[in-house]
């Protein structure tokens, strides 16, 4: 086992007390509350599928498609979790009073749709690996791949800075209502 594992091992325990923490307190039953709930979930299964990836990656010559199917899930589940903070963003950022619930709607419509063409790009796309056995904390994915991951986080890093900017300096989302 390499040094790497733990971080990530530490991160899901983290995470499981800020879950318990979060589940065990009264919430108010609104939108907000709903996808931070999601945010928990999507985080919980990405640390899983990473520790999954570390460990499968020793039969990546012997059985290639487990470890394909480990790490493509995992880009997959960046994609899924960089999508639900945005959503999250947006969600906390609308002011009820200046967006319309239709014009709220058709913006999470074309991020999930561009979430969704990432996705069938990341599956279909082929990915590469770096791997060295004896140096087993080194391992990392490249490829066209990752590429429709690191592009489906710029556009959503770019909507998040456009909300904080908008909020920020033109009151284009307004505060909360």
């Amino acid at each position: 086992m390499n040094y790497f594992i733990f971080f990530t091992i530490a991160g899901l325990l983290n995470l499981i007390l800020i879950a318990v923490i979060f589940y065990t307190k009264p919430r108010i039953n609104n939108s907000e509350n709903k996808i931070y709930s999601y945010l928990i979930w999507i985080t919980l299964l990405g640390c899983v599928v990473e520790i999954s990836m570390l460990f499968t990656c020793h039969f990546m010559d012997s059985i290639p498609i487990i470890n394909t199917i480990s790490s493509k899930g995992y880009l997959v589940m960046c994609e899924i979790w960089i999508t639900m903070l945005t959503i999250y963003t947006m969600s906390i950022s609308y002011n009820a009073k200046k967006i319309t619930e239709d014009k709220r709607m058709k913006r999470y419509k074309l991020l999930f749709l561009i979430t969704f063409l990432g996705i069938l790009l990341t599956l279909s796309l082929p990915i590469e690996y770096y791997f060295v056995p004896e140096y087993s904390s080194y391992l990392y994915t490249y490829g066209l791949s990752t590429k429709v991951v690191f592009l489906v986080a710029i556009i959503c890093i770019l909507i998040n800075l456009l909300i904080d900017l908008s909020c920020r300096f033109l009151g284009g989302f307004g505060q909360r209502a």
